[in-house]
């Protein structure tokens, strides 16, 4: 594999960033509900309402992704295989989808629009089906770095690090998720606003701390993010754009939650896409 040949492509990071926006909607606005006491319900309810599109559009891409003699043998990824990371990941995503995705969305809007009546004040199931959600949350976040990890691929596979810069990266996009669309939105949340400002700050600084002790303990094989091919977009998109530029801008100015939050999904994107193509370049 040389540099200028790539064997996966957008269409996977596309996937990847997608399905790990879906992990972290739910798994940020279900934090937020449980710690607020029910103050922050709006948030929850935005988070579990962004999963099933997420969901949908990663299913797209994957189905893209493949050959187009597999792209209706898709069923085959369900075949339970204890010792594949990319099957186990399927199953995790699976899980999540059901009750993250379609059985708390559900409850939300049997309380809210009357559908489905009969789930109407299940509050003790809606908060028992978040916890799982919340656990499958997770594990969507980080099992394609596992799977990437997985490879004999050397900047995928020096470190143990790299599933958790997945998962922290992903909780980026999350916040700023759920923060764009408050920000776009006609009825405004002022606690919701201020404690998501406050939370997407705090998990860009984990992420750029995590992405750096990724980088250290993946020694030369770094080399084509920090100083290569890809260092351009590295330090420009993934540190200056989507890091450095959303803290300064909400250090700066208070309403410029839409605009920070879209530099700091950009980002996330950016940043699963120089790890996916640097590490196909030798």
């Amino acid at each position: 594999m040389h540099e200028g040949t790539h064997y996966w492509h957008w269409l996977l990071v596309a996937e990847m960033f997608l399905g790990g926006l879906a992990g972290a909607c739910f798994f940020t606005g279900a934090l937020a509900d449980f710690f607020s006491k029910g103050k922050l319900r709006r948030v929850a309810k935005i988070g579990s309402y962004l999963v099933l599109p997420s969901v949908i559009l990663t299913l797209v891409f994957l189905l893209l992704d493949l050959p187009p003699s597999r792209m209706f043998y898709f069923w085959h990824f369900m075949i339970f295989k204890p010792l594949s990371s990319m099957n186990q990941g399927v199953w995790i995503l699976t899980l999540f989808t059901m009750t993250a995705g379609v059985l708390v969305p559900a409850i939300f809007l049997a309380e809210d629009k009357g559908i489905l009546p009969f789930l109407k004040g299940q509050e003790g199931l809606r908060k028992a089906l978040s916890v799982i959600g919340i656990i499958f949350g997770v594990g969507t976040m980080g099992y394609s770095g596992v799977v990437l990890a997985d490879k004999a691929v050397p900047l995928w596979s020096a470190s143990i690090f790299l599933p958790a810069t997945w998962v922290a990266v992903s909780i980026v996009s999350g916040i700023a998720a759920i923060r764009l669309v408050l920000a776009l939105s006609s009825k405004k949340d002022e606690l919701a606003e201020t404690v998501l400002s406050k939370a997407l700050m705090m998990a860009l600084i984990v992420a750029a701390i995590v992405i750096v002790v990724f980088l250290f303990a993946s020694g030369d094989h770094a080399s084509v993010l920090i100083s290569g091919s890809y260092a351009l977009a590295f330090w420009l998109g993934v540190v200056l754009i989507g890091i450095v530029a959303p803290i300064v801008i909400d250090f700066a100015a208070k309403n410029m939650a839409t605009i920070s939050s879209i530099l700091a999904i950009l980002g996330v994107f950016l940043y699963k896409w120089v790890i996916l193509y640097g590490g196909q370049v030798h």
